[in-house]
């Protein structure tokens, strides 16, 4: 076996888009929400693959076989698929949230485990022992927030509201907040009151209405608003660098750092995880202690990555040791060798990998110590384990 065509799990949050995947598939919408297609095999959703005419979860062929499957080095390092790609397309903000380290994973799930929480009941919030670094490439215009902004910038954008319900908000930002004080500031933005959590939002929402200075900030807000009507977590959101990528252009998000994407189509990739430690704008269970103990307060600039030129694809190079993502722009013929597995998935065009066609949309695996071939006109990225 080297290559397998590949089924995969399509997840319907309530936030996904219901024409953003059919779209690039060429197909007409089906009127339901597709927010998520699950390429890999983490156990909540593994993909099918063709073996051979046999089809088997990908999980399970990792398993019998994991050494031929993911490669010696690969398998010595990790013990299982290091790495889960999906395309998500959001038509409407996603929760705020953030993603513990390695450590943390470990010590919650073991925890909840010895509390005897069920894995999927709806109050758990870790779903395995893994950290959950990621990264996102955009295929359509695409918004997030990512991370606090300098303590500056959201004085300025918070002020230009004029909203007299954040005044204790801006009391503590004026203050030269450490980061136990930007970290109290989110704790008390999630345990405010009802009432008063909801009139702040409400004012809140009121005043992003207008046009202003932070104009990318304001609309942003108005889709939250729209969405979460009284929540407070629009609060949060303003205190958070808001972004746009252009097609081609990603981010990485480490641990810790609390994000939110808002609207668009990308190609994600991460460590093979569902650990996530939410903090508003959705009606899920809010752990309020463990998202605050493992959020990284800490001011940021967000670093965008184009992609570095390398042997005529676009790689996105990270500090994540189990995966990196690969763009290529096809147009006529190239090989290509493996070391470790691989999840291709096309995003334009119709490509054929190893004479096999794969429309946009679809993809496929390709085990270790394989050497395949793509030929056509066409988008497509490459999930890979970096060497070393």
């Amino acid at each position: 076996m080297s290559l397998s065509t590949m089924r995969n799990v399509v997840r319907d949050y309530a936030w996904g888009s219901t024409d953003l995947i059919a779209a690039l598939r060429g197909e007409q919408p089906s009127g339901r929400r597709e927010a998520e297609v699950w390429m890999g095999a983490h156990p909540a959703a593994p993909s099918a693959v063709d073996v051979g005419g046999t089809v088997v979860a990908l999980d399970q062929l990792v398993a019998d076989d994991p050494v031929r499957v993911l490669g010696a080095g690969v398998h010595e390092r990790f013990g299982r698929l290091p790495f889960l790609m999906k395309l998500l397309a959001a038509a409407e903000p996603l929760s705020l949230q953030a993603h513990p380290s390695i450590e943390q994973a470990v010590v919650g799930f073991n925890r909840e485990n010895l509390a005897g929480i069920a894995l999927d009941a709806p109050h758990r919030s870790y779903k395995d022992d893994n950290h959950k670094p990621e990264l996102i490439c955009a295929l359509t215009p695409f918004r997030a927030l990512v991370g606090f902004r300098e303590v500056a910038a959201s004085i300025e954008l918070l002020e230009s509201l004029r909203v007299a319900e954040l005044a204790g908000v801006l009391d503590v930002l004026r203050s030269d907040p450490s980061r136990d004080d930007l970290t109290g500031l989110l704790r008390s933005l999630l345990t405010t009151d009802r009432v008063a959590g909801q009139a702040l939002a409400e004012a809140v929402g009121a005043a992003v209405r207008s046009d202003g200075p932070f104009e990318l900030e304001r609309a942003v807000a108005r889709s939250i608003a729209r969405v979460h009507p009284g929540d407070p977590g629009i609060v949060t959101a303003l205190l958070l660098n808001a972004i746009e990528l252009a097609p081609g252009q990603a981010i990485h998000l480490a641990a810790g750092v609390l994000h939110a994407y808002v609207e668009g189509l990308g190609v994600e990739i991460m460590a093979s995880s569902d650990n996530v430690l939410r903090g508003g704008l959705t009606p899920k269970h809010i752990d309020v202690d463990e998202l605050c103990s493992v959020v990284d307060p800490t001011p940021s600039q967000v670093v965008v990555l184009e992609g570095d030129d390398a042997d005529g694809e676009y790689v996105y190079r990270t500090p994540s040791p189990e995966f990196e993502l690969r763009r290529l722009e096809l147009d006529g013929a190239v090989t290509r060798s493996t070391w470790g597995p691989e999840i291709v998935v096309v995003t334009a065009g119709v490509v054929r990998i190893d004479d096999v066609p794969v429309a946009a949309g679809d993809s496929v695996f390709i085990a270790a110590n394989s050497t395949w071939k793509a030929g056509g006109r066409g988008q497509l990225f490459r999930a890979v384990v970096p060497a070393g």
